[in-house]
């Protein structure tokens, strides 16, 4: 009877959703189906539940014998890791050191070398200043002359020029007189 109950509800459900009732049963059914050919007992759920428990046992004990057997080889392993890495260590670091020795000799020299063309360099440039302050010296003294003898050339132009302007005023005021008279 609940059965009976329980698809009765679940078509009067979907029978008011706007399924047809046709469908509703059918739908009903097969659900109805579904559900009593998965149902398990508690005695299957225990049986299947003390399988598990026996088998994952089994693997835990296989487990923890390969984890100590695990742990002892890379215990072995890691020392010889250790004892390599030492020994590469020390090969590495006489390597360096000699490296470095020869990097250190290397630069010692190409600083001398340096030195000695910054002071070439340094007496070039002191010379090549010199005459370039030797030429501009003279130069200057030249465009000095040069302006002097402008300045000179300019005033007697402008004098000239102002006599010209004086002696042709004259020149007019005295024929405007002569005009006059």
């Amino acid at each position: 009877m609940p059965e009976t109950v329980a698809v009765f509800d679940t078509v009067k459900y979907l029978t008011d959703a706007g399924i047809a009732p046709e469908q509703a049963e059918a739908i009903a059914y097969v659900h109805r189906t579904a559900a009593d050919t998965n149902l398990v007992t508690k005695a299957d759920l225990k049986a299947d539940l003390a399988k598990v428990e026996a088998a994952l046992k089994a693997d835990l004990a296989a487990t923890n014998e390969r984890i100590v057997q695990v742990e002892a080889t890379l215990k072995v392993d890691i020392e010889k890791l250790r004892t390599e890495l030492k020994t590469d260590l020390e090969k590495l670091r006489t390597e360096l050191k000699t490296d470095l020795a020869k990097v250190e000799s290397t630069l010692k020299a190409a600083i001398a070398a340096t030195n000695e063309r910054i002071t070439q360099v340094e007496a070039n440039l002191k010379t090549d200043l010199a005459k370039v302050e030797s030429t501009l010296k003279a130069a200057i003294a030249a465009t000095n002359e040069r302006i002097t003898a402008t300045k000179v050339e300019t005033i007697k132009w402008v004098l000239g020029a102002m006599l010209a302007v004086a002696t042709a005023q004259s020149t007019i005021i005295f024929g405007m007189l002569e005009f006059a008279s």
